[in-house]
């Protein structure tokens, strides 16, 4: 087979693969996470060779750089994840939580180390290596050898269970057990009391600051799915969502000692100084008044601005849903999670339908448009929600290719101390640069 062949079935074979996953509506081949597969881990060291990934210079064959593991291990914090439980402010909040340490407790081990069950560590697999190449691509037992073969390509790799982090949902979930949690690992209220840093997350933004290991060119995109800066942040804040709403459907949430999980929750809501008197009513909350705690709904009402666009039938519904929720957290923790329940129905489609959506100059704008109208209402009272509505903003007017850098910049500004957070401060920019998009 002429190399031109070969690459016109590869790239027919992942289209089709590709077009599976979308109808069905779930990664490739339905993978576990990582962590949870049952794929034999090799270990980082088998991937650190100076042939295989281990080059101190980056090449250029097959359009692989060949330096991954010099990148990872001198440059990505995901490297010395598991180095952090043994810090000072790692001893002291596995003090405060009765832990024996935190470098040996499962519930810190979940998310600084490929921390999967002993049957399935290999001879050169260690714990120490933090989060290493198979916490993210997954267990290289069947596949290590498999994608060296000549006439191997992508979609055969995935095949054998290389985890498809090319795809924005799949790499929002894998990236979302840890940097927000699922069922089995949990940031709770009590760590967060105990000292652990608050989680912030946002796929796009994330994916950019993490040292790259790969190129982002012409060859990488005839192997991988072409996938703008948009459909990435859209599919990844519409799986934040559905993140949050399993999190108000699990038994942390419904049968907490903690009346009920407090970590759902909006953290500024009552870690503000009581003199600071800023309650006003917000469309989004429905009859929720002054005095009650508020859902952390940041991630839902970047998926109504994501909806307003891509699908405006679910953004409807979407609304309806979100006033329904928050004014469930009145009559408890059961009736939240069947509040719950509904509207992840509405997130799911709205997945499918926000990552298979073609982004263009004209759709961002209007995304963008539909977030600083929310913000405008004065849905960003929350510091959560203005944080994320500014990752949201800094990658859509770059998208829609709109010359706003300064006004951007002022943004950041205003939420780069949550603790000095004014909800007006971060209107006003919003309303000059409502006037600046009406401009150009």
């Amino acid at each position: 087979m002429t190399d031109s062949k070969h690459e016109n079935t590869e790239a027919l074979w992942y289209a089709i693969t590709t077009t599976v996953l979308l109808l069905a509506n779930m990664p490739l081949k339905s993978q576990e996470l990582p962590q949870y597969d049952d794929q034999q881990r090799a270990g980082v060291a088998s991937c650190a060779a100076s042939l295989c990934h281990g080059s101190v210079r980056a090449g250029t064959a097959h359009g692989i750089l060949q330096n991954e593991y010099v990148t990872w291990s001198r440059y990505d914090r995901h490297a010395n994840a598991y180095d952090t439980l043994l810090s000072e402010d790692s001893k002291r909040i596995a003090r405060n939580l009765g832990l024996k340490n935190a470098h040996e407790s499962d519930v810190c081990l979940d998310c600084h180390a490929d921390n999967v069950a002993s049957g399935a560590r290999g001879d050169r697999f260690q714990l120490g290596d933090g989060v290493g190449c198979e916490a993210c691509h997954g267990g290289a037992g069947n596949w290590l050898k498999s994608h060296v073969e000549p006439g191997a390509d992508h979609a055969a790799n995935v095949a054998n269970g290389l985890y498809p982090l090319a795809e924005p949902r799949p790499r929002a979930q894998v990236c979302l057990s840890c940097h927000f949690g699922n069922k089995e690992k949990f940031v709770t209220h009590r760590i967060l009391g105990a000292g652990h840093p608050r989680l912030s997350f946002e796929l796009d933004t994330f994916s950019r600051i993490q040292p790259a290991h790969f190129s982002d060119d012409a060859e990488y995109r005839r192997r991988k799915p072409d996938t703008d800066r948009a459909r990435i942040w859209a599919t990844g804040v519409v799986e934040s969502a559905l993140s949050s709403i399993d999190a108000l459907q699990s038994t942390r949430f419904t049968r907490s000692a903690l009346i009920p999980e407090l970590a759902v929750f909006d953290c500024h809501a009552c870690h503000h100084s009581v003199n600071l008197v800023r309650w006003q009513p917000r469309a989004t909350t429905g009859n929720l008044g002054p005095g009650a705690i508020r859902l952390n709904d940041s991630s839902l009402i970047m998926a109504l601005a994501v909806a307003r666009t891509v699908a405006p039938e679910q953004a409807e519904e979407l609304s309806a849903q979100l006033i329904r929720l928050h004014e469930a957290t009145a009559a408890g923790p059961d009736t939240v999670a069947d509040a719950a329940a509904d509207i992840g129905k509405v997130l799911s489609r709205l997945a499918a339908t926000a990552d298979r959506h073609r982004y263009s100059t004209s759709s961002n704008r209007d995304i963008l448009n539909a977030l600083i109208a929310t913000g405008l209402e004065g849905d960003y009272q929350d510091y959560v929600a203005a944080e994320q509505a500014t990752m949201a903003i800094d990658i859509l007017v770059a998208e829609a290719a709109i010359e706003a850098n300064d006004l951007v910049d002022d943004l950041f500004a205003v939420v780069r101390d949550e603790d000095s957070y004014r909800p007006w401060r971060f209107t006003e920019v919003l309303g000059k640069l409502k006037a600046e998009l009406e401009l150009q």
